[in-house]
């Protein structure tokens, strides 16, 4: 049986949907039960990687627009820590581009994670058919446990 003191790295990743709100909640209080630290963390897709863009859009340009579209989802990020974390709670901060699943199983791997947190937005059958679920995707494919969370919570 792991003991929640076990769980001292605990990535949240968010996608600043309700269900994404109330996940952070348990990150914060699983941070503070086991004098962890938290991982919050985004992926970012760009559509201007999209074909259709690429060919009119120049990359400096491309390049500006992902920069500032990054600072803005870090600053937010920073805020949300500040305002619901423990102030006694180390919070890092991580928005890396690409696909979210992936990029989830990359950090995950990378630090030594022993708990990833990710709300759940409860889409349908028909949604995980044609869209698929970040969640989902993340649970099937993670070597540590995964708490999906909710929005009703």
């Amino acid at each position: 049986m792991k003991e929640i003191n076990a769980l001292k790295r605990t990535l949240f990743c968010t996608d600043f949907s309700a269900s994404a709100d109330a996940a952070f909640g348990y990150a914060c209080g699983i941070a503070r039960a086991s004098g962890g630290r938290i991982v919050v963390m985004h992926g970012v897709t760009s559509t201007y990687e999209d074909p259709e863009y690429v060919s009119f859009v120049a990359p400096d340009l491309r390049m500006q627009i992902d920069d500032g579209i990054r600072g803005r989802v870090e600053q937010e990020l920073q805020q949300r820590c500040t305002a619901l974390c423990p102030a006694d709670t180390a919070c890092e901060v991580l928005v890396l581009k690409g696909t979210p699943a992936e990029k989830i199983l990359d950090v995950a791997a990378g630090k030594g994670i022993d708990l990833i947190i990710v709300g759940s937005r409860g889409q349908t059958a028909m949604g995980h058919v044609f869209m698929g679920s970040v969640a989902q995707r993340v649970g099937q494919n993670s070597r540590v446990p995964v708490l999906l969370v909710p929005a009703s919570t």
